[in-house]
């Protein structure tokens, strides 16, 4: 439920600062993406919204996802080929509390189903994953949650240029960090330094 607030909270400001600076209040989409690790089912590994502007939308969608499947590190590499595939991504915020699988994880826990005939048949790995990333000029801002991810998610941020931060998700100034990360992601996409800025005056 905290999380559906901040949702709400991040659209809601999104909103205001794109319409008291003369742009329209709904031209960015969201996507969340939820993975998991191959001891998951082909229905479970990945798991994606569709793009909205809509937190309603969103909210519906996150109701139904739990945190499950846990072993060890994750199947980050399954997330970041999914987004790798799609052209109209501008930016990624990663949040999680295990660092990605390494290669040799990858193609031991794949042992686990028989994942040919599946969407997932054709093993994809973190670094080659990252590494398009970078070449994309895509950035990752990632939160970790835990000291596990710490090392590896400040990795990402550093090969890509973008940012890590801890990430407090049950305190108050956690669950603001990260809506105002989000919030000012979207504008900053939106409509550059301008939007950005404007978000700092006013929150």
């Amino acid at each position: 439920e905290k999380t559906k607030q901040k949702i709400r909270e991040m659209f809601k400001r999104i909103r205001l600062i794109l319409h008291d600076n003369s742009h329209d209040p709904t031209c960015f989409q969201i996507q969340l993406i939820a993975y998991r690790n191959y001891n998951a089912p082909e229905s479970e590994l990945l798991l994606y919204s569709g793009w909205q502007n809509d937190y309603v939308q969103l909210n519906q969608w996150l109701s139904k996802i739990d945190p499950d499947y846990g072993w060890g590190r994750e199947a980050v590499e399954v997330a970041l080929h999914f987004v790798n595939s799609d052209e109209y991504v501008n930016e990624i915020i990663l949040i999680g509390d295990a660092a990605p699988n390494t290669r040799q994880e990858t193609d031991e826990k794949r042992k686990h189903y028989n994942w040919t005939g599946t969407t997932f048949a054709t093993p994809v790995y973190f670094d080659d994953e990252l590494q398009k990333v970078k070449n994309r000029g895509l950035k990752i801002n990632s939160f970790f949650l835990a000291d596990q991810a710490e090392a590896e998610f400040h990795n990402m941020a550093r090969v890509t240029g973008g940012s890590c931060e801890r990430l407090e998700i049950d305190s108050a100034s956690g669950a603001e960090q990260l809506t105002g990360l989000v919030s000012k992601t979207v504008l900053k996409v939106c409509g550059g330094d301008a939007l950005f800025q404007a978000y700092d005056a006013k929150f």
